[in-house]
């Protein structure tokens, strides 16, 4: 369940951080209101790589880098989100011009 918290986390405050705050689409979302998600996610990571024994032992380290690196790799999502609207604005700003002209 920890697992799945952190991956959660990770991917909506890296790639969709505007839906978070559970209000009407338009709104800014508040900074302390992303802090908590952040701490939630890279606490979540913590607990799943303390679970290094037996079968989960190679895959712990994993979870350790990901809970110490978090805000990293949240940074580094959202960079992936800003090149993905960029080149969608791209690709249909193409086919816009193809049709008008």
């Amino acid at each position: 369940m920890r697992k799945h918290v952190g991956d959660y986390v990770l991917f909506m405050t890296g790639l969709f951080p505007e839906s978070l705050s559970g209000r009407q689409r338009f709104r800014q979302m508040r900074l302390d209101v992303f802090v908590d998600y952040m701490k939630a996610g890279k606490e979540s990571y913590k607990v799943v790589s303390a679970f290094d024994q037996f079968e989960y032992k190679d895959e712990a380290p994993l979870f350790r880098k990901l809970a110490d690196n978090f805000e990293l790799c949240v940074f580094g999502l959202n960079l992936v989100k800003q090149d993905l609207e960029r080149l969608q604005r791209q690709y249909y700003h193409g086919l816009q011009r193809m049709l008008e002209g």
